[in-house]
C-alpha cells in the first residue's frame, strides 16, 4: 500500500467527508481546551490547521482517508481523557467502534491503543499502588485487551491493509523491518516530499516532547511511541515518493497526536515573559506564511526540486535529460531450435518472439537499482512492437516495469495491451516511461519485460529500453 486511498465519493459520501473534517476541527479545539489555557489553545489550533500540510489536504487534495483518521485519532484521545477522569464504562465502550474503524483504514493506527493503555498506568508512585489500581479496574482492562485483539482480527478483512503493514508496507514474509527503516531520511528530508522540509512546524512539535514528558510521562510515552511507529511504517514503504502530494501525505493524520507536544512547547514559551511571547508569535506567523507560500507554489507546480518540477512517471521534455540505450532485443541472434523464436513473429529482420500460455515472459532488463543510476531523478523508457490476432478483450499481454526486493515487487507498473487504441492483425508500438525510485536496499532490482498471462498468442519484436538521466 503506497498511500492511503483517495476516496472517489458520491455526493452523500463527500458530505460525510466534509462532516468528518468539521468534526476533526471541533475535536481538536475541544481537546486543546481540556489541556491548555485559552491563548495556548488558540495558537496551537491555528498552527496545526495552517502551519502544516494538513492545510493542503483540506483545501486542495481530493477527499482521502487521512482526514477520517485525523478525526478518529482525536476522538480516541478525547475518549481516553474522559475515561480517565472517572473510569466510567461509556467512554471505554465507545472506543471499540472507533478503534475498529481506525484499524480497518490504516494498520499502524492500531498503536492508538497506547493512549488508553499508558493513560491508565498514569505516573504510579509505587508497585503497591499499581496493584491496588489493577484489582479495582481489572474488568475494564480485560475489555481493553479484548478490544485490541478484536481490532487485530478485523484488520485482516480490510482491503486497505495487507499482511505485515502494522510494521511494514508489503508482504510480511519479506519484511525484516530494520531498526532504521531504509527511507527514513527521504521521508523526512527529501526535496520531493520531505515531511520536515514542507512542514517544519513538526520540528517544534518534536521539541515539545521534552515539555510533555515533564507534565505527563504516560501521555509522553503514548505520543512518542505512536510517532515512532508511524514514522517506521511510513519509512519502510518502498514506494515512498508521492509526486502529486505536498509534503509527506502518509503522516498527515499524526497531527492529531503531535498537537499535544506542540501545545506543551507553546505553553512553556507563552508563560515565560513578554519577550518570549513576541518571539513565539513571530515564529508562528513565519511558519504559517511559509506553509501557505509553499502550498501555493506547489499548487502552481513550482516545487523546490533540483532537477525537475513535479516528478511523475512521464519523462519531462527538458534539455538537461540525456537518454541512452541500455538494452535492446530484436531476436535476430539466438538458438535456431528455440520453438518460440520464429520467423513468423518478425516485424523487422528475420526473427521475432512468440508469447503464449506456454511461454509467458519475454527477455528484458534486470538490473541492480543502485548500479543503474546514482541520480535522484532518472527514468526508464521502454518500447516495443506487438501483434495479436484475437479480439482486444481476449488479449492478456502487458508491458511491465517494476522493482523487486527479496522477491517482492514494489512500484509495479503495467501497460495493458488490450486497450482499444491497439488493433489486432497489425503491428502496434507501445511505449512506457517509469520514474526510477530510490532503492530500499542495495540489492534491489529493476525489471522490464513483456508478459502474456492468457492463452492467446502474441508476437513481440524490437524491444528497446532507454535510461534517461539529468546531465546537471
Amino acid at each position: 500500500m503506497a498511500s492511503l486511498p483517495a476516496l472517489s465519493f458520491a455526493p452523500p459520501l463527500f458530505l460525510l467527508w466534509v462532516v468528518m473534517a468539521a468534526a476533526g476541527f471541533f475535536l481538536l479545539w475541544k481537546i486543546l481546551s481540556q489541556y491548555f489555557e485559552r491563548p495556548v489553545t488558540v495558537l496551537t489550533f491555528f498552527l496545526v490547521l495552517f502551519g502544516t500540510n494538513l492545510f493542503w489536504q483540506i483545501v486542495f487534495a481530493p477527499p482521502g482517508a487521512h482526514i477520517f483518521l485525523f478525526t478518529l485519532y482525536l476522538l480516541m484521545i478525547l475518549l481516553t481523557h474522559l475515561w480517565q477522569k472517572n473510569m466510567h464504562w461509556l467512554p471505554l465502550v465507545a472506543m471499540l467502534p472507533v478503534m475498529i474503524a481506525i484499524a480497518f483504514l490504516h494498520a499502524p493506527g492500531i498503536f492508538m491503543m497506547l493512549f488508553p493503555a499508558f493513560e491508565w498506568t498514569g505516573d504510579p508512585k509505587s508497585l503497591d499502588e499499581m496493584n491496588v489500581k489493577f484489582r479495582k479496574d481489572r474488568v475494564q482492562l480485560v475489555f481493553l485487551a479484548g478490544m485490541f485483539v478484536i481490532c487485530l482480527i478485523l484488520m485482516q478483512f480490510s482491503w486497505f491493509n495487507g499482511p505485515g503493514e502494522i510494521f511494514y508496507y508489503g508482504d510480511a514474509t519479506g519484511a525484516d523491518f530494520p531498526v532504521l527503516p531504509a527511507n527514513i531520511h527521504r521521508v523526512l528530508f527529501s526535496a520531493q516530499n520531505g515531511w520536515l522540509v514542507y512542514s517544519p512546524l513538526v520540528i517544534f512539535a518534536i521539541a515539545g516532547f521534552w515539555f510533555q514528558a515533564e507534565k505527563s510521562q504516560a501521555l509522553f510515552l503514548a505520543s512518542f511511541l505512536f510517532l515512532l511507529a508511524s514514522l517506521g511504517s511510513a519509512a519502510s514503504n518502498p514506494a515512498w515518493s508521492f509526486p502529486e502530494s505536498f509534503g509527506y501525505p502518509n503522516l498527515i493524520e499524526t497531527y492529531a497526536v503531535l498537537f499535544l507536544p506542540l501545545g506543551y512547547l507553546i505553553r512553556w514559551g507563552w508563560n515565560r515573559n513578554r519577550q518570549a511571547r513576541i518571539i513565539l508569535l513571530v515564529l508562528s506567523v513565519t511558519v504559517v506564511f511559509l506553509n501557505i507560500f509553499q502550498t501555493l507554489q506547489f499548487r502552481r507546480s513550482a516545487r523546490v526540486e533540483p532537477s525537475s518540477t513535479v516528478l511523475t512517471d512521464s519523462i519531462p521534455q527538458k534539455p538537461w535529460l540525456k537518454c541512452s540505450r541500455i538494452a535492446s532485443f530484436d531476436f535476430e541472434n539466438g538458438d535456431d531450435h528455440d520453438p518460440f523464436r520464429l520467423k513468423l513473429a518478425a516485424r523487422s529482420g528475420n526473427y521475432g518472439l512468440l508469447l503464449n500460455g506456454q511461454h509467458r515472459y519475454s527477455p528484458g532488463l534486470t538490473s541492480n537499482l543502485g548500479q543503474l543510476t546514482d541520480r535522484d531523478s532518472s527514468w526508464i523508457n521502454a518500447s516495443g512492437y506487438f501483434l495479436f490476432t484475437c479480439k482486444n478483450a481476449s488479449s492478456k499481454v502487458f508491458l511491465v516495469i517494476t522493482c523487486i526486493r527479496k522477491g517482492v515487487a514494489y512500484k509495479y507498473r503495467v501497460t495493458d495491451l488490450s486497450a482499444g487504441r491497439f488493433h489486432p492483425n497489425q503491428w502496434n508500438r507501445v511505449t512506457m516511461s517509469y520514474l526510477v525510485p530510490f532503492p530500499v536496499e542495495p540489492d534491489d532490482l529493476l525489471q522490464v519485460y513483456f508478459m502474456d498471462y492468457g492463452e492467446e498468442p502474441c508476437f513481440i519484436d524490437d524491444i528497446e529500453i532507454d535510461l534517461c538521466k539529468p546531465t546537471l
